[in-house]
């Protein structure tokens, strides 16, 4: 991509700095107009989050002198453009939504993010205010992507969950499975085989 780290540092500690608005009221002491003047691009997915968050976007406008320009599009165009523009090396997209375990390793991998590490210490980019702490280390984590903090949490959705009828497990002697593998031992065991494969 064509844009500095640095440039996207900034944009990253900006949603840092959303999320502080709803859940903090001291805002005296940061300099909220670091960055005014500032254009964001932001593309959302169509979501619940998405809905609550844009009416708070005036109030940040005239907090910090930036200008926010949104684009919300339904889940399967919202990723097929962010992944073409990201792609393309030209995009001009400065905060999104991601889910880490779908795209958080291969965004990494491909420098479309930044450990925010660094940023969120920092007391000039993200207001001291902000506590990772009042966040669930579960809800921190998952916004991480092999240890290193590339988003902050939005929202949690419960993703990966196996709903199981314990009556056949216990039937056929099997324990709830706790791995994948397990998962699909449990499935072949059960599987009625008619075709002898």
């Amino acid at each position: 991509m064509k844009r500095s780290q640095k440039r996207y540092g900034l944009i990253l500690a900006i949603t840092l700095l959303v999320t502080l608005m709803l859940a903090s009221a001291s805002f005296a002491e940061f300099n909220w107009r670091k960055f005014e003047g500032m254009e964001l691009r932001v593309l959302l997915n169509r979501h619940p989050w998405q809905e609550k968050i844009e009416p708070f976007i005036p109030e940040f406008e005239e907090l910090t002198g930036m200008k926010v320009f949104v684009e919300v599009y339904p889940e399967d165009q919202f990723r097929a453009k962010r992944t073409v523009e990201m792609a393309s090396g030209v995009a001009n997209i400065d905060v999104t939504m991601m889910i880490m375990a779908q795209e958080g390793r291969k965004y990494k991998q491909a420098g479309w993010v930044i450990p925010l590490e660094e940023l969120i210490a920092n007391p000039d980019a993200t207001n001291p205010d902000y506590d990772v702490d009042d966040f669930l280390k579960g809800a921190w984590e998952a916004a991480q992507v092999e240890g290193t903090q590339v988003g902050v949490p939005v929202t949690m959705e419960v993703h990966p969950m196996l709903f199981y009828r314990k009556d056949l497990l216990e039937e056929h002697g099997i324990a709830v499975p706790q791995t994948m593998e397990e998962l699909e031992a449990a499935a072949k065991k059960l599987m009625l085989d008619t075709d002898n494969d």
